[in-house]
């Protein structure tokens, strides 16, 4: 199979530059209509706008699906075992991950049929699996560099969350399997060229590399596991973790299940006169549910509003905007910059005069603020003076939109940046915060929401001291 998988490669070579290259094409011509249309669809994912993959004739090298014409009939014909119709898409689907990947973008991706389901469903709120929002991110460790599977965010009250996994979690083993990067030979390579250059005992030399060998074989690839995790699969997983300040791994059991999330939630602190809005998913509902929880917020004279945009991961760009409306309407969110240096300012929707926030604002935010949520975040500061809390964003302020194909999958494609219109661009760095708190992953204490709550009163104090003493000059 491994003579299979090798001569297979130019075969799949030339069909990741085709239809690559030509929804690359497409996306760029079809850019403001990829937008509005985004917004009518109900089958994307958090955090995407969905587009239409087209192979245009214009303008596009053949030669590389020359090659691949030639070498299919090469391999049905001569290949010594029977060349299936499922043998060659699972070659070009397993590639075409791999060839994605080695973008070193997170969110440029192949989503095979039943991950491109799975996007549809989150879109609506329904998700699966552990409920973490994963990513690969190449790490360097000593001299070694090699990809490691991160946690951006759990969702609140899925499996994830529940067990305790939080943002920033490194996943290093899976039920005893090592997590393996896309190379899982660089440490046995290692290991032999320092023994060329300082040779130890054999022994303990063959030793070491066995053990290597048998990391290898019994390991599970990154992709793998990522789909492990993500995948409607019911069965216990046991996760070990590496996580910032803890010395040893962490183990935690959780069970994958489906599950769903409400957008928003809400309530009313009645002691301060304050307002909590918490934005859990960005899907269809979000912009209807927060607008009502703003009117009743309003009804019931709260004078300060804390937005919780912690762990909130995307999402669709469109719903982001109607979720920013009530609190910037007309206000920019961002500058969006495109492929050949082409960029353009964002402007959030006008509001209804009843579903407007006018009072002080403080956004919770952390690791797991990432894409448009930390945007969010920024234009928020920048246009109603709001007040961030808690820790540096993911720094992530990708637009990422989905190129459906025809056999049910999809390329998820970075196609664009945000940047704010006034703070400077953090896009790789995070945000930083105004007053930096500390998470504790304790489900009975939150030190980020009590100093929020803190922060808040204070601005409304000094609200309240502004309007009596103008209202004094007046008099």
């Amino acid at each position: 199979m491994n003579t299979f998988r090798r001569i297979g490669l130019g075969f799949l070579v030339g069909v990741f530059f085709a239809v690559g290259y030509g929804a690359r094409l497409h996306s760029m011509a079809r850019q403001v209509d990829i937008q509005s249309s985004a917004k009518r669809s109900q089958s994307s994912a958090p955090g995407v706008m969905v587009a239409a993959a087209r192979l245009e004739g214009a303008g596009i090298d053949l030669r590389p699906l020359s090659i691949m014409v030639t070498v299919l009939k090469s391999l049905r014909e001569h290949y010594v075992d029977q060349i299936t119709p499922e043998d060659e898409g699972k070659m070009a689907r397993d590639l075409l991950r791999a060839m994605l990947a080695s973008l070193d973008d997170p969110n440029t991706r192949f989503l095979d049929p039943q991950q491109r389901k799975l996007a549809t469903e989150a879109a609506q709120g329904k998700f699966h699996g552990i409920g973490a929002v994963l990513e690969i991110k190449k790490i360097k460790m000593g001299d070694l560099t090699e990809e490691h599977l991160l946690v951006v965010a759990p969702f609140e009250g899925g499996p994830a969350a529940i067990a305790g996994l939080q943002p920033g979690d490194d996943i290093i083993a899976i039920n005893g399997r090592d997590v393996l990067p896309y190379n899982p030979y660089q440490k046995a390579d290692k290991m032999i060229k320092e023994n060329r250059k300082k040779p130890v005992d054999k022994t303990q030399f063959r030793k070491k590399m066995d053990a290597e060998a048998e990391r290898v074989k019994t390991g599970i690839p990154i992709l793998e596991a990522e789909n492990l995790l993500t995948s409607e699969d019911s069965g216990e997983k046991v996760l070990t973790v590496k996580r910032k300040g803890s010395a040893k791994p962490i183990t935690l059991t959780i069970t994958p299940r489906a599950f769903t999330v409400s957008p928003v939630t809400s309530s009313f602190i009645d002691e301060n006169k304050l307002g909590y809005v918490n934005i859990n998913c960005f899907t269809a509902t979000t912009s209807e549910k927060l607008r009502a929880a703003i009117r009743e917020l309003n009804s019931k004279g709260a004078k300060g509003l804390v937005i919780d945009l912690r762990n909130l991961v995307g999402g669709e760009l469109d719903v982001a905007l109607e979720a920013a409306a009530p609190f910037i309407p007309g206000k920019p969110l961002a500058i969006e910059l495109r492929s050949r240096n082409r960029q353009s300012t964002i402007k959030v929707p006008d509001c209804g005069p009843n579903d407007v926030w006018r009072g002080p604002i403080v956004a919770l935010v952390n690791y797991g603020t990432a894409r448009v949520s930390e945007v969010l975040a920024a234009a928020l500061r920048d246009n109603a003076s709001a007040k961030l809390v808690g820790e540096n964003t993911h720094g992530d302020c990708s637009v990422v939109t989905l190129i459906d194909q025809p056999d049910g999958s999809a390329i998820s494609m970075t196609t664009g940046l945000l940047k704010p219109v006034k703070s400077a661009a953090f896009h790789g760095k995070g945000l930083e915060v105004d007053v930096k708190v500390a998470g504790n992953g304790n489900a009975s204490s939150d030190p980020q929401f009590e100093e929020a709550v803190k922060t808040l009163a204070a601005m409304t104090a000094m609200r309240s001291a502004g309007v009596a003493t103008r209202a004094r000059s007046r008099s």
